[in-house]
């Protein structure tokens, strides 16, 4: 891969770098955002009595991943069933 990206002219590899390197940025912000706006939730939370904390970003972010999952298997083999004549 590196051997690759060497060959290519100078102008190809500056735009892999600028889309790499946006990329990066955006993962790392989108991970500190998630966490601020969950620490705001939490203060938020402490300074009005409620004793029940937010989850966190992560554990959201991963329920979600787990329910898009399952409901895309159910209408896969939902599908699967309806072009194989079962249901």
């Amino acid at each position: 891969m590196l051997q690759t990206l060497r060959q290519k002219p100078e102008h190809q590899k500056r735009k892999i770098a600028v889309v790499t390197s946006i990329v990066i940025t955006a993962i790392i912000f989108v991970f500190w955002i998630s966490s601020t706006i969950h620490s705001f939730s939490v203060l938020d939370a402490e300074s009005s009595g409620v004793t029940a904390v937010p989850d966190s970003p992560f554990s959201v972010v991963k329920d979600n991943v787990a329910s898009v999952y399952e409901s895309m298997s159910r209408d896969v083999s939902k599908m699967k069933g309806q072009f194989l004549g079962g249901e």
